[in-house]
């Protein structure tokens, strides 16, 4: 089942989005935007909600671990994302900007593991999950003087993953694995017209990224 509503208002620039669905096993979805563009002025926001309860490694209820057949949780999988983008017109030469986005999930999903045996099972205790978060953001502004144009943005990326695996059918360690990561970067281009032959483009970039595991 999915729904969608659309509004527009010609007069102030703005317009929304509404979708809703819905499915077997659980399974939802929710998403909503509103956009405003005019005078010099624009923006964007944008979310998004899903579910499901419908995936799953294993396919049976066999308490037989050794063939792989044990399967009494219910796997799932679900996320939530936002992002907004702004920018303006300070002049007809002069623009500022900015981009952010947010995105967090969590997958439920039985763990393939090969055992201290050496040949594979799954196992499907109710204690295996991945969750992962990322967040973004840009800033920018980009003019003109005279016959060139200059660009110059700052963008920063973090990512947070962890992996739990609390108990194995073998009695093998638990895991509790987790990364992080963040990098960071700042870059200028500029571009100009010495003739209606030539033109130059020419510009420079750094960037630090940095990580992190534990277990």
């Amino acid at each position: 089942i999915l729904r969608r509503i659309d509004t527009k208002n010609a007069e102030s620039g703005f317009s929304s989005a509404i979708e809703a669905g819905l499915g077997s096993h659980n399974t939802a979805m929710g998403k909503y935007a509103l956009t405003h563009a005019g005078n010099g002025f624009s923006f964007g926001f944008n979310t998004i909600k899903f579910k499901t309860d419908g995936i799953s490694s294993a396919t049976t209820t066999s308490a037989d671990y050794s063939t792989g057949k044990n399967n009494y949780e219910k796997d799932k999988f679900e996320s939530f994302s936002t992002s907004f983008r702004g920018e303006v017109d300070l002049t007809d030469r002069w623009t500022i900007g900015s981009n952010f986005f947010m995105e967090e999930s969590i997958a439920d999903i039985d763990e393939y593991y090969s055992g201290n045996a050496g040949s594979g099972f799954i196992d499907g205790t109710p204690d295996d999950y991945t969750k992962n978060k990322k967040s973004g953001a840009r800033f920018y502004t980009s003019f003109a003087i005279e016959n060139w144009s200059h660009n110059i943005s700052l963008t920063a990326f973090d990512i947070r993953r962890q992996t739990v695996n609390s108990s194995f059918a073998d009695g093998s360690a638990p895991v509790n694995d987790v990364f992080k990561g963040h990098r960071e970067t700042v870059q200028y281009v500029a571009s100009g017209k010495i003739s209606d032959q030539i033109k130059i483009s020419f510009g420079a970039d750094r960037k630090k990224e940095t990580s992190e595991t534990a277990a």
